[in-house]
């Protein structure tokens, strides 16, 4: 071959990486970021979820059990304990103290983590690039780049997910995920193989048992099967044993997943309850599911703070009922992508109708984690007019390369906020805490401290975590927080400062919230600069 053909040769594989490089560059890009060049000092800023998790995985190796059951999230507290475990082969010599070593250190698993979850991140984000593309050529490789980061284009916390561990990070390292893996399985426009049934029905059980939001996958992946099976002009024997089959291995997945929290299946069976049957976030306000014009309300708080995300939803609406009007007569030709589009419709309205019934922001990266999928199902229905679908792939490529520039940019702007603005609350209390130790002529060290949510302090985060474990490491909590310690003030009770204590550390909105804080003593100083959505950090001393 001649030099020039070579060089040509060479740009040409050069351009066909570049597509790639929209993938990688942006995950591992943020996340290097966040843990090397603009860590969060402190560490454990993050500590609801992450240290509940953490601490239920580190629990169950000195003989405890998990007993974090809220989403369940019992997938993340297996998957750490795995990691856990690994890390003794680094720690040859701490074997005698291997809880206490990882209690004074959790960065190290924190970091294991993370990672963990990101390179999940980057794999689904390739493994949706291949399924996407749908030529060689390369305005199809960018358009498959795009829509494989679509996820952290539409949804203002996506990039978080990447540096955090907790089960609303695994909407799109494991639900796109599963979701692309049903759409190459329907793509075959043939029956699906039992096996095959069995095993993305044990997917979505697994899923489901991280949080439980992820049900509407369920429900999605059973209507798009019964659609094909009625496209593809099955009998109703095989539609019926194989809608069985679905369910069946979707409650396979979610009770393996879930066997080590068995025990407190009517825990968790209460928690649902009070989810259903009660308002607001978390089922703790009044009694009843909901009411027409709270639903309106919370639907329209939730499109006022992620208006990208909703104006997508409505225009994929939009779009699949166009192509639904037009082209419904030849769906029996391409019968896998018409049932992919309306399981994955159904499953985005699940989602918004649950999310809008407890609303919360973070929650609907489950619908985020949809709409990629339901945009490539979709740009293959419009594939009956080659010329409009060309323009639209083109028109979504531009725009989503375009906010991914944007989604990263501003995601990197409010870390780097978010990590000073942590860092300067932490010093600005400790100053506090100084200040008022020299008032009475004693140390800080010496000082009885006591931490409430929404303040920074290691062992506020390590006794957070403790009161969702089997307390099996609470005694070595203790060894390291021997004069402060952290308190649930959900649990609105005043015998836990009939202790001998100096401070409380809070936040002014709880004074508020639960008023027997205020009785406590007297407030020495509050911190304007530290103000966040829980009020500003108040210093409360022990003087009533």
């Amino acid at each position: 071959m001649s030099k020039p053909n070579r060089l040509q040769a060479a740009g040409i594989k050069i351009k066909q990486l570049i597509p790639l490089l929209i993938i990688v560059v942006p995950i591992l890009g943020y996340w290097s970021y966040c843990n090397f060049l603009k860590p969060i000092s402190p560490y454990y800023q993050d500590y609801d979820p992450e240290f509940q998790y953490f601490l239920n995985s580190l629990a169950i190796l000195r003989g405890g059990s998990y007993t974090y059951i809220d989403h369940p999230g019992t997938p993340l507290e297996i998957i750490g304990t795995v990691i856990l475990l690994a890390t003794r082969i680094f720690l040859p010599n701490h074997q005698g103290s291997f809880a206490l070593y990882h209690l004074q250190h959790p960065e190290l698993f924190l970091g294991l983590v993370r990672g963990f979850i990101m390179l999940l991140s980057l794999a689904c984000a390739t493994f949706f690039f291949y399924t996407a593309k749908a030529s060689k050529q390369l305005e199809d490789a960018f358009a498959a780049a795009a829509l494989s980061m679509m996820f952290f284009v539409i949804h203002p916390d996506s990039f978080i997910t990447l540096t955090l561990w907790s089960h609303n990070s695994f909407n799109f390292a494991f639900g796109t995920l599963l979701l692309i893996i049903q759409f190459r399985i329907f793509r075959g426009n043939t029956e699906v193989p039992l096996w095959k049934i069995v095993g993305l029905g044990l997917g979505v059980g697994v899923l489901t048992s991280i949080t439980i939001y992820f049900a509407a996958w369920i429900a999605g992946a059973f209507a798009a099967l019964i659609t094909l099976y009625r496209l593809l002009k099955l009998s109703w024997r095989k539609t019926v044993i194989a809608g069985a089959m679905l369910i069946i291995a979707s409650v396979a997945g979610f009770v393996l997943a879930t066997l080590p929290v068995l025990n407190l299946y009517s825990s968790f069976a209460n928690w649902m309850t009070g989810l259903v049957f009660h308002q607001g976030i978390y089922g703790e306000g009044a009694t009843g599911i909901t009411s027409p014009s709270l639903m309106l309300r919370n639907f329209s708080t939730l499109v006022q703070d992620l208006p990208v995300l909703f104006a997508v939803s409505a225009l994929e609406f939009i779009l699949f009922a166009y192509g639904l009007i037009r082209w419904r007569k030849d769906a029996n030709k391409n019968p896998g992508t018409w049932a992919m589009a309306g399981g994955l419709t159904l499953m985005l309205v699940l989602v918004i109708v649950a999310v809008t019934k407890h609303p919360g922001d973070i929650y609907m990266l489950a619908g985020d984690a949809i709409l990629p999928v339901l945009m490539i199902t979709i740009l293959d229905i419009f594939q009956n007019d080659p010329a409009l679908n060309h323009l639209i792939r083109q028109i979504v490529a531009i725009l989503l390369l375009g906010g991914l520039a944007i989604s990263f940019s501003v995601s990197i702007l409010t870390r780097n906020n978010y990590a000073d603005s942590i860092q300067s609350a932490q010093t600005q209390t400790w100053k506090a805490i100084q200040s008022y130790g020299a008032s009475i002529s004693r140390s800080p060290e010496n000082l009885n401290i006591y931490w409430t949510y929404g303040t920074y302090s290691p062992c506020q985060s390590l006794q957070f975590g403790d009161n969702g474990t089997s307390l099996e490491i609470t005694n070595d909590i203790k060894t390291i927080c021997d004069h402060q310690r952290g308190v649930s003030i959900w649990a609105n009770r005043v015998k836990v400062f009939q202790k001998k204590w100096d401070i409380l550390v809070t936040r002014t909105g709880f004074l508020e919230t639960y008023p027997f804080l205020n009785e406590l003593g007297t407030v020495y100083k509050e911190l304007p600069e530290t103000a966040d959505k829980f009020g500003s950090i108040v210093i409360i001393s022990n003087t009533r």
